[in-house]
Parts: C-alpha cells; sequence; structure tokens
C-alpha cells in the first residue's frame, strides 16, 4: 500500500488503536464509569479523524485499507476481560448447561442442580465478591453471571452459538475472540455488499464495535452479520435467501424490522424483496405470494412503476417524477384511483405498504369493481 493519503490514514488509524488500548487498560470499568468518558471521547475524535483522511485515499486502495483497520481495531478489545458488560459470563454458562446436556431454559444459573457445573471462573472463590461483576446467589456462592435467580432470555440462535463456542474454550476470553470473529466477518459483508465503499469504515473502525462487539463480546453482532446478509442478499434479488437471513435474526436477539428504514426509493433495486423479507412473506398482510391482481409493484431507481393487470401501462409524468425522489409517490397518480382510507403512510396521500413508507408505493386496482391493493 502506497501514497502518502493512505500513509496518513494508516497513522490515524495506529493512533485510534493507541488510544483504545488506553481506553481498555486504564479507562475504568461498569463499576467506575467516569473515566470511561473522557477515554470514549478521545476515541470518537481519532475515529472522526481516520473517516475524514480516508476520504482522501485512491479507490483501490480502500478495501483493503477498512479491512486492516478493522482487524487492527477488533483486536484491542481482546486484550482484557470484559469491562463495561457480564453479559458474556452468561454466554459461557448456557454453552455449558447445553454442552452437559441440559436445555438453558430449564433452570436458572443458582439453581443447585446445576452446582456440579459450577467452576472458579463463573463462580469465584469467596473473596468478598467485591469486583464490579460479582454477586451473591440465593445459597449464599459468589457469581460472575448476571441475574442469577433468572431463567436465560436469550432466544435459540444466540444459544446454539454459545454451545459452538464451547468446545473452544469454556471462557470469557473465547467469546470475545467469537465477537471479534463476528466483527471482521460483518466488515468483510460490509465490503462486499457495497463494493468497497468507503461507508464500510464506519463500522469497521468504531470505538463502539471494539467496545461492545468485541470486549463486551454482545451476542448482538451475530444479527449485525444476518442483517448485512440478508440486504446483500436482497440487493441482488435473492428473496429467498435473504428472507432466510433476515428470519434468523430475531433468535439471534436482534430486532427484525429496523433495516427496512433503510430501503428507500431510487436506492434499493430489489425493495419489494427486501421487504418480503422483513415481513416474512410476499405481501403484506395477506400471507399470499406477491401483490395480488391490480395491484402495483415496487418502483425501481429507474422505472416508475409496473404495471399490473388492469391497469394503463403507461406511467404518467407525475408519478415518474415523484418516483425518481426519496418520498413514496402517490398512488392515485398512476390508476387514476385515490388511495385506499386509512391506508396512507408519510405524506398524505402517498400509499406505502405497512412496513415502510420508503420502501415501495402502493397503487388501487384500476379495474371496475376491484378492490383495494392493500
Amino acid at each position: 500500500m502506497t501514497g502518502r493519503p493512505a500513509l496518513l490514514c494508516a497513522l490515524a488509524l495506529a493512533a485510534l488503536a493507541g488510544c483504545l488500548v488506553l481506553t481498555f487498560t486504564t479507562g475504568g470499568t461498569l463499576g467506575n464509569r467516569p473515566p470511561l468518558y473522557g477515554w470514549y471521547a478521545a476515541d470518537a475524535l481519532l475515529f472522526g479523524g481516520a473517516l475524514l483522511l480516508l476520504r482522501r485515499v485512491p479507490e483501490r486502495q480502500v478495501a483493503r485499507l477498512v479491512l486492516a483497520g478493522g482487524v487492527l481495531v477488533a483486536a484491542t478489545g481482546l486484550l482484557v476481560p470484559p469491562r463495561t458488560s457480564d453479559d458474556a459470563h452468561r454466554y459461557v454458562w448456557d454453552g455449558r448447561v447445553q454442552a452437559a446436556g441440559i436445555s438453558p431454559y430449564a433452570h436458572a444459573p443458582q439453581d443447585p442442580a446445576l452446582a456440579p457445573l459450577r467452576d472458579p471462573g463463573l463462580f469465584p472463590a469467596d473473596d468478598g465478591c467485591r469486583g464490579w461483576d460479582e454477586r451473591r446467589t440465593a445459597d449464599g456462592a459468589c457469581t460472575r453471571i448476571n441475574r442469577p435467580a433468572v431463567h436465560t432470555v436469550y432466544p435459540p440462535l444466540a444459544e446454539a452459538w454459545f454451545l459452538a463456542q464451547h468446545p473452544f474454550g469454556d471462557r470469557v476470553r473465547t467469546a470475545q475472540a467469537a465477537g471479534a470473529l463476528l466483527a471482521v466477518a460483518t466488515t468483510g459483508a460490509l465490503l462486499a455488499v457495497t463494493g468497497g465503499r468507503r461507508r464500510a469504515a464506519l463500522w469497521a473502525w468504531c470505538p463502539g464495535v471494539a467496545v461492545w462487539a468485541v470486549n463486551d463480546a454482545h451476542v448482538d453482532v451475530l444479527g449485525t452479520l444476518l442483517t448485512v446478509a440478508g440486504l446483500g442478499l436482497a440487493v441482488r434479488r435473492r428473496a429467498a435467501a435473504a428472507a432466510r437471513c433476515w428470519g434468523r435474526r430475531r433468535p439471534s436477539n436482534c430486532c427484525p424490522r429496523w433495516p427496512c428504514r433503510g430501503c428507500s426509493p431510487g436506492r434499493w433495486a430489489a425493495r419489494r424483496a427486501a421487504g418480503a423479507a422483513v415481513a416474512g412473506r410476499s405481501g403484506p398482510g395477506s400471507g399470499r405470494s406477491g401483490p395480488r391482481a391490480g395491484c402495483s409493484r415496487c418502483a425501481t431507481c429507474r422505472t416508475c412503476w409496473r404495471p399490473a393487470p388492469g391497469c394503463s401501462a403507461t406511467c404518467p409524468a407525475t408519478c415518474a417524477r415523484r418516483a425518481t425522489g426519496r418520498t413514496a409517490w402517490n398512488g392515485s397518480d398512476c390508476c387514476g384511483r385515490p388511495c385506499p382510507t386509512g391506508r396512507s403512510r408519510g405524506p398524505p396521500g402517498c400509499c406505502s405498504p405497512r412496513w415502510s413508507s420508503g420502501c415501495c408505493a402502493g397503487v388501487t386496482r384500476d379495474v371496475p369493481g376491484g378492490a383495494p391493493c392493500w
């Protein structure tokens, strides 16, 4: 990698990594938060500086620099045990319980039936139980597992992920390594989806990824990876595969609907596939595959709309103008009928499916006696 812009950006990344190292080693913990705030501010400033310098890096060098920087940033989170969350201890425990052939949903960690599975890593010797991540169980034992009296709340895919980590080491450091792997994999997926564009650095170099995805080892990053993969498959019009990826985000502890907010006209060539994947079906509410007879299909960035049976095949100029913008267009401009009462989203008169007014604009059936699309 040559060139002054790339060198300056690499130096900024090195400075960011050094600041993160100090954040993890001297920046406090969840039990002593004030020192964290100053380090977080410094990390954010260096992160912003690195992003600004990346704008000057030649396009051909961007992907390699983003990926290398992502690996460096993620690696800083592996230096010390978790500093701001004790969730990883629960992950290790749930994986251990499953490896013993017991359902993680059957018993709370403090249940005497699971006492043979305890070890000093998760149930340290009684030294006063004064650590920020330590608390007492009902029988007086000291544990690092949060809420030991509560059964696990993690969904099935997350539990499968915990079990998959167990053979590689029954400890928190394994969970952190798994988090780093997911963080870097998400960077690779973003580079693949965006064609190596600079925006992938917003994730790859973000200090929050090192803190929460790697050091704290939060399982939510698994859902993030599935989200990116689903978006990439939807853009490539592989709706079934996208639906499988997005459908698995919920059992991995990730909110299932928020990514659809990014589906805006003129941006995504496969908005209908993406909307179908989020909704878990092809039609909004009917459960049928595809739109009903007489319904419009999603506008794409280059076409105003795709006429359905019974609708005019021409594309009115008003519809063409509105479809090229970032907001939904008025369905009544295309089929000559007003939108169904109570079905408007966004600006008055704009029809759209239930998931977002920006994903796909709907029109009504222009056939005598026809029913509204939605």
